[in-house]
């Protein structure tokens, strides 16, 4: 299998490249975004998502901002503060 991947062609063509941002389905479902990415690369460019992870430790991130400056749980944000690092420990 190894073998049969190295021997695959490899093109060296440059394409823009073109970020989807916004919200969650916006980024990753294909009916949500009217077919986004379908449309980019029939036009010749490279779609580009941010990684899921990142969306995820945004969540995480926010527990910490809503404890902070609104009216967020403190218990909340511990737990949400030991899963950002545990991920982010893991990610390394």
């Amino acid at each position: 299998m190894v073998k049969e991947f190295n021997e695959l062609p490899v093109y060296d063509i440059k394409k823009p490249r073109v970020g989807l941002v916004g919200e969650i389905l916006v980024k990753y479902h294909y009916g949500a975004n009217n077919h986004a990415v379908e449309l980019i690369e029939a036009e010749g460019g490279e779609a580009v998502c941010p990684d899921m992870l990142d969306f995820f430790l945004y969540g995480f991130e926010n527990s910490y901002i809503k404890y902070r400056y609104l009216d967020g749980k403190w218990l909340s944000m511990v737990k949400n503060e030991m899963l950002l690092s545990l991920v982010e420990y893991l990610r390394e």
